[in-house]
């Protein structure tokens, strides 16, 4: 099977769809789109992925999702960059992914944290691991691991 990850900024009228075996595709709602409005990011991917593949009938993979968190960071409500907001928006994507019969998989974003250049939206490292850079785990790998085992 043929495929190309689609991402946010291609929309889902990417030509690349239309020769795809099966419709890979890249999202971050709640994170780089409507940044820390889960539930707004949520009912937009759910709505897209319907969209796509009403559009083209092919399976659809997820091939990227997650958010950035720092290690050992917590709070009591759902804030971005902490770890229980990086474990409920993987929960959330993965929950509802695999709500669809049409979905075959998903790939989460990322890992472990890894080094990147400096850039303004992130200071030398990519935190959307579940591992940290040293591979401890976060909350997530926790959150991952019960979710997998169903």
């Amino acid at each position: 099977p043929a495929t190309v990850p689609n991402c946010t900024h291609a929309g889902t009228d990417d030509p690349v769809f239309e020769f795809s075996d099966v419709l890979s595709i890249n999202r971050y709602y709640g994170w780089y789109e409507h940044p820390g409005d889960l539930e707004f990011g949520i009912n937009r991917l759910s709505d897209e992925l319907d969209l796509v593949h009403k559009k083209y009938n092919k399976p659809v993979f997820m091939t990227e999702f997650g958010a950035d968190t720092i290690q050992g960071f917590h709070s009591t409500s759902l804030q971005m960059f902490t770890e229980e907001y990086q474990s409920e928006i993987l929960r959330r994507y993965i929950e509802l992914i695999e709500s669809k019969d049409y979905s075959i998989g998903e790939h989460v974003w990322n890992f472990a944290d890894f080094r990147t250049p400096l850039h303004f939206r992130r200071v030398i490292l990519n935190l959307k691991g579940v591992f940290s850079r040293d591979r401890q785990p976060k909350q997530a790998a926790f959150t991952l691991k019960e979710l997998w085992k169903k």
